[in-house]
């Protein structure tokens, strides 16, 4: 019997500090000083890290986070100059998210604004290697395939975004990452292109261009990310890969043998895109 009411006590502390979590958050001004900003917001991020899943949640605890869902999507907050600010508003957002999966927990042009925060704290932070803007850039790129929040990104039309995103992760990988950034990565590109309706040519752009021949010597941990998604969406990529190499006039024996794979023929082995 103890145990049940012990859990009990827990849940209840757990949503009084949200509640008062949020409501110091509400109560900051535009003028507050960022080391106040900073604090408030940490003592926010820590106790989100503790909520599970909305969806498995009792009413009163759901209500017990919208001060913190209502503080962070304000100005003050989601549009703060500082760095610092930034990557913890982010992070709170990202744990905002995944308490609220598989539902988004704000209006579509909110969310909109939220993506673009977590692309601004990737290409800010994921080059730092360490530290915690560095763990919270981290958990961000995670969650957005292990939460498969990326998949709201493409629900919301916001295409530019996500190319500019596998743009950005050809362009950042590299040796000195450790190997989880790599699966994260694969794992987000790959699960975009498989839950896409049709595989644009903006989309396949950066993809080609990762697996150029030359860009094996250049930079040979891009050009392996790019080869293991093509390996794994190939039966997805197959139908556009052709209708690209036509349109962009490339010669498919600059890249490497996946691309040629992908435009042969297997009915007679002849090359159905290859141009000379």
């Amino acid at each position: 019997m103890g145990a049940p009411a012990n859990a009990d006590v827990v849940l209840r502390e757990i949503e009084d500090e949200l509640i008062v979590a949020g409501t110091n958050l509400l109560k900051l001004r535009f003028s507050s000083s960022c080391d106040e900003v900073i604090a408030r917001l940490l003592r926010a991020e820590a106790i989100l890290k503790r909520v599970g899943q909305v969806k498995d949640s009792p009413m009163h605890m759901k209500k017990a986070l919208v001060p913190i869902i209502t503080a962070l999507i304000r100005d003050k907050l989601l549009k703060h100059r500082d760095e610092n600010v930034q990557v913890i508003v982010g992070s709170c957002l990202n744990q905002a998210t995944r308490i609220t999966a598989p539902q988004q927990p704000y209006m579509d042009d909110q969310m909109r604004d939220i993506f673009r925060l977590f692309m601004v704290v990737l290409r800010g932070q994921l080059s730092r290697l360490t530290g915690d803007n560095y763990d919270r850039a981290v958990k961000i790129l995670h969650f957005m395939g292990l939460g498969r929040t990326v998949l709201i990104m493409m629900d919301l039309g916001i295409d530019q975004m996500i190319v500019d995103m596998f743009q950005f992760f050809f362009d950042t990988i590299s040796p000195n990452y450790p190997p989880v950034i790599f699966q994260y990565m694969e794992d987000v590109m790959t699960l975009v292109i498989e839950e896409s309706d049709e595989v644009s040519l903006e989309l396949l752009t950066p993809l080609l261009d990762s697996v150029r021949m030359d860009n094996k010597n250049v930079s040979p941990v891009s050009w392996e990310l790019g080869k293991t998604v093509f390996e794994k969406c190939s039966t997805k990529l197959q139908p556009y890969l052709g209708e690209a190499v036509k349109k962009m006039k490339l010669e498919v024996n600059d890249y490497d043998e996946i691309v040629v794979s992908l435009c042969q023929d297997p009915s007679n082995e002849n090359m159905v895109c290859l141009l000379t």
